[in-house]
């Protein structure tokens, strides 16, 4: 089970700061899932996302990650923190300023359960 949870503060300035995150829970035991513990192979789903998110994103499969103006520390990809699920797909949620302007708002990659089910870990579905 994939909880949600969204948040809105406004502490003054030029605007306020919203986020997204997302708990994971065992429904089996009701323990909470940490992210890396959702795959099988973490590093290899992570490569997996970053072509996913290039992809998206329209930067070639060759560029740094960067080249489109993102803000990837040390020009690495890296999942961010908010992961979880609804319906039909898997969702990875890079909030404002995590890799991007306030501007460019949250940038949110969804992957279809089908293409992520083989690096999910089979007891957890």
């Amino acid at each position: 089970m994939s909880l949600e949870c969204t948040l809105f503060l406004f502490t003054g300035g030029a605007h306020g700061y919203g986020g997204t995150s997302y708990l994971n829970f065992d429904l089996a035991t009701g323990a909470l899932i940490e992210n890396v513990n959702l795959f099988v192979n973490y590093p290899e789903f992570e490569a997996y996302a970053e072509t996913k998110f290039k992809e998206a994103q329209g930067i070639p499969k060759n560029d740094n990650i960067n080249a489109s103006g993102f803000w990837f520390e040390n020009d690495t990809f890296y999942l961010s923190e908010t992961i979880g699920f609804d319906q039909e797909n898997l969702l990875i949620i890079y909030n404002s300023y995590e890799i991007s302007s306030y501007a460019a708002g949250p940038i949110v990659l969804e992957i279809p359960l089908t293409e992520v089910a083989p690096f999910l870990d089979p007891t957890l579905l």
